[in-house]
């Protein structure tokens, strides 16, 4: 079975609906956001219950480019340690971006987390296995849905109306 077999078909505006959904849900528990940056973290680990952990991801899967990961069951996230901010200061767009991917897989994928032939032949055979593995060439649509989502999450559509009017004025 392909990783989008059972994937539902998302039009643009639905991933700005889905991170618009999250991002009210958060603000009813930790208050109103003044404006960017959206906490990514707080969102992850305060909000969805998901634990964060860096990871030397070469080192546990045995394969290159992998960013992130999410194990479901285990309600966890790893992130690959070079990307840790407080280590790697330059990385913190590239971790808050897979941060945001992996709340997208699990906002939109986690009822699809059968455990997809396509991800796992890539891991040698005693590797710990996740849900889904999030590489930097992958370009199956269920990553490009994640994707879309963390970009909607961390630039929410009225942050950027409310930045542009303010350096431009009215659209």
């Amino acid at each position: 079975m392909s990783s989008s077999a059972k994937l539902r078909f998302m039009k643009p505006h639905e991933f700005d609906e889905e991170a618009a959904l999250l991002l009210a849900q958060y603000q009813q528990k930790s208050g109103p956001l003044n404006g960017p940056p959206v906490p990514v973290d707080d969102i992850v680990e305060l909000h969805l219950g998901l634990r964060l952990e860096f990871n030397d991801m070469q080192k546990l899967f045995g394969v290159r480019d992998i960013h992130g990961a999410l194990w479901v069951n285990e309600r966890r996230v790893g992130i690959d340690s070079r990307l840790d901010p407080e280590r790697n200061p330059s990385m913190l767009g590239r971790y808050r971006f897979t941060l945001a991917h992996e709340a997208g897989h699990w906002q939109l994928h986690r009822h699809l987390f059968k455990r997809w032939a396509n991800q796992l032949s890539l891991l040698p055979e005693d590797a710990e296995r996740p849900e889904y593995i999030c590489r930097s060439s992958d370009n199956d649509p269920l990553e490009f849905q994640a994707n879309s989502f963390a970009s909607c999450l961390l630039m929410p559509k009225h942050m950027v109306l409310q930045a542009w009017q303010a350096a431009h004025g009215s659209l």
